[in-house]
């Protein structure tokens, strides 16, 4: 099989997976919104966020080292997965740990520090299934988690929507997703035995510098795991001390489709991984290749999603969500821009991954973390959940724009101007005609006139091609010769 096609398969997979996450639980999550009102929103949304931030230690950055060196190397799998497990346990129970000491010198509620705890609990399961996870990516087998996260998502809305009719609050809501998360991780483990059946270990001694190795390459991604929780969730932890429980809720009902285009964002970018990994290590022009065109064709799908977001997100939002969350429902028109930027940079951190430069990964994280937060820290007490917007979005941009930079000075060429530029002023285009056309036609007369404008704006500017046509179309055209 092509590496195109290799790719659309695993990435379809995994988009399908993420999609069903995120379809499901937005519904999951507007559900909760409403029965449990904005004010326990707000906390259900602290809690997620804070455990969340500490999930980063649970985790250490090994996922990526895993399904790199798996990817490679199949049949280390056992000796790999033995010491990730080993891993995974001291530094889960660790996070656990420091995350309940910590929030007991923050001031919260009983209600929080309770469901801090049980939340905190699923850090196990998660920490096993990401392992679990990670090598079935390694085998580009990953309709297999799709399979598992349909099957867990879909029992925990249906348990979880019963439960809040039921009239059962924010800390059923919380055991649920615990008891779910350990059933996904049950499915994920015996997925994995099915896909490693073909696959003959070893039969050398065991590597006494393994679990050292594992540790030495995870750091810089731990590293930039923690960074990255800043990054992507300071707002939400700073309008909870800066502002109320209420505005935290408000936001986050706000957020949510930014989080569904995140998810979606993180699963095209796990399924490039694994070929990137291998292009590296075969032809590093190939690499090259599939990375420029891959930065430009994540643009063309997301764009459309902003401007419709501009257009109708706030119409939409309000309607699902009630009276109650739509004073702040106008800022989804401007942080629907942030996935636009978010997904380049996820496929350009790759890059740095997969040629064994995580470690300037984590430096360029550094930076882009201190100006979001410095951003958000200077905002938000003035402006609110508009100032947390502002922050997220320019800071996205920023941390693209030094990304790119920094691949195209370190790694490889990166035709910035074909293939993140232009697309970029293509959406100028068709975000400025939206704006003008919004005044005198409505919101869903100009959300078309924006999707037109992009469109023809990508043809006369030469973006999107018959080249490129031929090749998504080839990517997708059955053909018996392809396997």
């Amino acid at each position: 099989m092509s590496t195109s096609k290799r790719f659309a398969k695993n990435s379809l997979a995994l988009t399908i997976a993420s999609l069903s996450i995120t379809f499901l639980g937005a519904i999951y999550r507007i559900f909760i919104a409403k029965y449990l009102g904005d004010v326990e929103f707000g906390k259900y949304s602290f809690i997620t966020t804070y455990v969340s931030y500490f999930s980063a230690l649970s985790l250490f950055g090994l996922r990526y080292v895993i399904t790199r060196e798996v990817a490679r190397s199949p049949e280390k799998c056992p000796s790999i997965l033995r010491e990730s497990i080993k891993i995974r346990g001291l530094t889960t129970s660790l996070a656990f740990g420091s995350a309940y000491v910590i929030l007991l010198f923050l001031g919260k509620g009983t209600d929080v520090q309770v469901g801090v705890f049980i939340y905190g609990l699923s850090l196990f399961a998660v920490a096993a299934m990401d392992i679990v996870e990670g090598l079935i990516v390694a085998r580009e087998a990953s309709f297999y988690i799709t399979i598992s996260a349909l099957v867990s998502n879909a029992l925990k809305i249906f348990i979880g929507i019963t439960a809040l009719a039921l009239g059962y609050g924010l800390m059923a809501i919380l055991v649920i997703y615990l008891a779910i998360s350990i059933l996904n991780t049950s499915l994920s483990w015996w997925f994995c035995h099915i896909v490693f059946s073909d696959v003959r270990s070893t039969k050398s001694r065991p590597d006494p510098h393994l679990r050292q190795f594992l540790i030495h390459e995870s750091i810089p991604f731990l590293f930039l795991a923690l960074l990255s929780r800043v990054y992507y969730k300071n707002d939400i932890i700073l309008l909870s001390i800066f502002k109320t429980d209420r505005i935290v809720g408000w936001y986050s009902a706000a957020y949510l489709p930014v989080d569904a285009l995140l998810v979606v964002a993180s699963s095209i970018s796990l399924a490039a991984y694994p070929l990137m990994s291998k292009l590296f290590g075969e032809d590093s022009n190939n690499l090259k290749n599939f990375s420029n065109s891959l930065s430009k064709y994540l643009l063309m799908l997301f764009i459309p999603v902003a401007i419709t977001l501009t257009a109708v997100g706030p119409q939409l939002m309000r309607l699902i969500f009630g009276k109650s969350y739509a004073t702040a429902m106008p800022v989804l028109q401007l942080l629907g821009w942030m996935p636009v930027a978010e997904v380049v940079t996820c496929g350009m951190g790759n890059v740095l991954s997969a040629t064994y430069n995580q470690q300037i990964t984590a430096r360029v994280t550094v930076l882009n973390a201190a100006i979001n937060l410095g951003i958000c820290l200077l905002l938000i007490p003035k402006y609110s959940y508009w100032g947390g917007a502002i922050g997220t979005v320019v800071s996205a941009y920023i941390t693209l724009a030094i990304v790119t930079w920094v691949v195209n000075r370190h790694i490889l060429k990166v035709d910035w101007l074909s293939n993140i530029v232009k697309p970029l002023v293509c959406a100028l285009f068709a975000l400025a005609a939206l704006l003008l056309a919004a005044n005198s036609i409505g919101p869903w007369l100009s959300w078309l006139i924006g999707l037109a404008t992009f469109a023809i704006a990508t043809l006369v500017t030469g973006t999107f091609r018959r080249y490129d046509r031929d090749l998504i179309l080839s990517i997708f055209r059955k053909s018996r010769t392809s396997e």
